[in-house]
């Protein structure tokens, strides 16, 4: 083939240009990840540590949150969820990664873990306020 060379290097200058150019949707979609990320994480964090007040003020910790789960377990369940699913380790894992599979993996359980907080949120004791006088 006479110009082998040539549709080599177009072939690669044209794929180096799409690449390039879908770059600024992965940045923004990696970023938006990464809010999300923190997002869903301090959302894990508060509700850890309403819980944790609830248990301590109301000494709770063998009180039934569910017909089959007490506050310890589901505090100790939570606390799984987030070390498994939410940890600064993942969030440095995702910061650093270009992997495309990874970080949709990642969505996906973000999304997942997000409904189940927002649920958890719901089924929470509702802090108890003074009694103004």
């Amino acid at each position: 083939m006479p110009y082998e060379t040539e549709i080599t290097v177009a072939a690669l200058a044209a794929v180096g240009t799409f690449a390039y150019a879908f770059r600024p949707r992965y940045t923004q979609r990696k970023t938006a990840l990464l809010a999300k990320y923190r997002r869903v994480r301090t959302r894990s964090l508060k509700i850890q540590d309403t819980l944790s007040k609830h248990v301590l003020e109301h000494d709770a910790i063998n009180d039934n949150i569910t017909p089959e789960m007490t506050y310890g377990q589901f505090i100790r369940d939570l606390k799984r969820q987030h070390y498994y699913h939410l940890s600064e380790k993942t969030y440095v894992k995702l910061k650093n990664s270009t992997n495309l599979f990874f970080l949709n993996k990642t969505r996906r359980i973000l999304e997942e873990q997000e409904l189940r907080l927002i649920k958890l949120e719901r089924q929470l004791p509702a802090p108890k306020r003074p009694i103004a006088v």
